[in-house]
């Protein structure tokens, strides 16, 4: 069959062709775990340390390295064809995606289980959301989400809010060009105004305060 996506990352490398996806692993090149599609049309893959998510025409697909099926979120005005790399991150245990219907929206999602956390409601930012990204290191409560807006300004904010309701939202920077977390720690990489900047610990933004 033709390849129509692929993805390198995490020691694993994920095939999609017109009918099956193939799971590589780096130590075993020789047998990879295959199962059939239900669409042929699988748009982006994305991948975490323990899972990937396939997005088609019609919806989203997480799965485990094994191949097995571990949850298949939805929400009202899902449009899979509609996101990219830049509006949906994942997680071991969280997705993030910026709202179609109105982008200055975030909603997060349970990994393993597919429900929206919060409540059911969105993170709700004061302009539209051009980019997100998850953390990949450390655990549930450890987990950030970075985002650029509109305006091209960096913030930072938790996936689960903190009591009485609180997303605990704080800005690192301005003139944002790219943003890319380290797929180990959480460390944060920016190019912003032609300068790549890294913080070593983005989260000490809320120690200063």
């Amino acid at each position: 069959d033709r390849v129509i996506q692929l993805s390198l990352a995490f020691e694993h490398l994920v095939v999609v062709t017109t009918n099956q996806c193939l799971v590589y692993t780096t130590k075993n090149w020789n047998t990879p775990v295959i199962f059939n599609l239900r669409e042929s049309n699988v748009r982006l893959i994305l991948q975490a340390e323990k899972v990937f998510l396939l997005a088609d025409g019609a919806n989203l697909y997480v799965h485990a390295y094994d191949g097995k099926l571990v949850t298949n979120p939805k929400w009202p005005g899902l449009r899979p064809d509609l996101l990219n790399a830049k509006t949906l991150s994942l997680s071991n245990d969280t997705i993030a995606v910026r709202e179609k219907n109105d982008e200055k929206h975030i909603l997060f999602f349970d990994a393993a289980s597919g429900k929206a956390l919060n409540d059911q409601k969105p993170f709700a930012h004061t302009t539209e959301v051009m980019e997100v990204a998850l953390n990949q290191g450390g655990s549930v409560a450890d987990r950030r989400c970075a985002f650029v807006d509109r305006n091209r300004d960096l913030f930072l904010c938790f996936t689960r809010k903190e009591p009485p309701n609180n997303f605990r939202v704080a800005k690192l920077g301005n003139m944002i060009q790219s943003i890319c977390w380290k797929d180990s720690v959480n460390m944060l990489a920016v190019l912003h105004n032609g300068k790549l900047t890294i913080w070593y610990y983005p989260n000490a933004v809320y120690v200063d305060k």
